[in-house]
């Protein structure tokens, strides 16, 4: 039978985390010495669907590390190891599986964190979380290694991540990062766990993480990579190119790119174009585009690298250093599409021309609960011209309710022929967008608000932003009643919503 637990106190207590001397295989095996020195991490509390009640099962996180990577293992424990659930699957898409899993906050600042999980057989799933704008971003994709294996009363699984793929603060001496790992175990319902009490009364993640402290690496991250492409088709035609990376800290990276090879891009998900007025969305897969890219994310999506569709060359540049956050893009498009947005649909226009596209992002943060940022982002061709700028904050009022703003101006000028085709102004033209939102979430209730509005005139063509000319207003209410096992459910949701889009005339 599963005693409640009383919350003690709002955080758990920090854990010291000691470095190993002693080489790892990641093999699922656990035999080396170092993993006997691992700092251990029970993952001992269910936060769902029960209300931070003991995990029915056992589970023990073991966190390590060396001056190249971080090592996180994990013994999960099964009363019935049969109904282990794991397949092979493509990468990010074991969500059903059996799981286990670690965030990571390395600078320790309550807003963003990488995700790791990993099912019974090695299957990976990564993302980053942004407690900011509310996201979980799956486009990321880390290089990093894992290895699992079902054992008879349960299983084993081993990761190491390189520091060189996680952003780390560049100060030197002992360092502390925010930690939480987790298990998903799916029975007659899906079991969720962490290694923390979960407090449902603070609508954020990243800020309930766990202290993990001591991480003192030696990695400088000044790290070089080159990786040379060459492109041969069927008829003797070769293409080449190249791409590289410096880490010039832990925390901020330049890339740049020279007719890049995006051939090992996986195809897009199939989507149904029948019967749909506006645009569809794929998300971004090219590695170039795909690192760092949250730092360009805004509530209104004002930047959306899909649309450099054949770069021949870029260079990016971002980082975080203390509570200041910032990013560059620049790209050279040999292909110039603009998307245009209208209030009831929208139509694709194509230029005979190169174009250049630039992205630049601040963001700072003002304390533990609120950041402040801007963001430009242009994209000129010949007798053509996209710009937008924009402000956005961000505020956790209290430990239950957020507020997002955001507000963009464009200035937009088409070319004679794009703009009689397809009904545009002539000349230069201005629009403006705004989007605000209020989120509360407590053990009991979930509500929101959420209105926007993009005027006529507003273009993003360097983003994704399909509708303009309509006013939007949602409303929406949840009332959460916890059951358990003596009960004939275990969580019963109440919901309700309201929402309402008019054309930017009241029509």
């Amino acid at each position: 039978m599963i005693a409640t637990l009383f919350l003690a106190a709002t955080l758990a207590a920090p854990i010291d985390v000691r470095p190993t001397e002693t080489p790892i295989r990641i093999d699922a095996r656990l035999e080396e010495p170092a993993w006997a020195a691992a700092t251990p991490i029970p993952v001992a509390y269910e936060w769902y669907p029960s209300d931070n009640v003991a995990a029915p099962v056992s589970t023990e996180a073991l966190v390590t590390y060396d001056d190249r990577n971080l090592y996180v293992a994990f013994r999960a424990k099964d009363p019935l190891p049969a109904r282990i659930r794991a397949r092979f699957h493509e990468r990010d898409a074991a969500v059903d599986d059996d799981l286990v899993g670690f965030y990571i906050d390395p600078f320790n600042d309550d807003r963003r964190a990488y995700q790791f999980r990993i099912n019974p057989l090695g299957v990976q799933i990564d993302a980053i979380n942004s407690d900011v704008e509310g996201t979980e971003d799956f486009s990321w994709d880390g290089i990093w290694d894992s290895a699992g294996m079902v054992t008879s009363d349960g299983y084993v699984v081993e990761i190491a991540v390189p520091l060189q793929q996680l952003r780390i603060p560049s100060r030197g001496g002992a360092q502390t990062w925010g930690f939480l790992a987790i298990r998903e175990w799916p029975r007659d319902v899906q079991h969720r766990l962490r290694s923390v009490q979960t407090d449902q009364n603070r609508n954020c993640l990243v800020c309930q993480f766990q202290d993990l402290r001591g991480f003192d690496t030696k990695a400088s991250g000044r790290n070089i990579e080159i990786t040379p492409t060459l492109t041969g088709t069927n008829d003797d035609a070769f293409d080449a190119g190249i791409s590289a990376r410096w880490a010039i800290t832990p925390g901020t990276s330049l890339q740049a790119t020279i007719n890049p090879d995006f051939s090992q891009v996986e195809a897009d998900a199939a989507q149904l174009d029948v019967n749909t007025r506006f645009a569809l969305f794929f998300p971004e897969k090219r590695p170039f585009f795909v690192e760092a890219s949250d730092f360009f994310d805004t509530r209104l999506q004002l930047v959306f690298t899909r649309t450099i569709a054949d770069p021949a060359a870029g260079l990016k540049l971002t980082g975080k250093s203390g509570p200041h956050l910032y990013g560059a893009l620049f790209a050279r498009d040999e292909i110039t599409n603009i998307l245009i947005p209208g209030d009831e649909s929208s139509d694709f226009a194509f230029l005979d021309s190169a174009s250049t596209s630039g992205f630049a992002r601040y963001r700072a943060e003002l304390g533990k609960s609120a950041t402040i940022g801007g963001l430009l982002a242009s994209r000129r061709g010949d007798d053509y011209e996209n710009t937008v700028i924009a402000t956005d904050g961000y505020h956790r009022v209290t430990e239950q309710d957020n507020v997002r703003v955001q507000i963009a101006g464009s200035r937009t000028s088409y070319p004679g022929a794009i703009a009689a085709e397809f009904a545009q102004p002539d000349g230069s033209f201005t629009g403006h967008a705004l989007r605000a939102s209020y989120s509360h979430s407590d053990r009991d209730w979930d509500w929101s608000a959420d209105y926007s509005e993009l005027s006529p005139e507003f273009r993003a063509d360097s983003g994704f932003i399909s509708q303009v000319g309509v006013r939007t207003g949602e409303l929406y209410v949840e009332r959460r009643i916890r059951g358990g096992e003596d009960r004939w459910f275990r969580n019963l949701y109440l919901t309700g919503g309201f929402d309402s889009t008019k054309q930017y005339d009241g029509d």
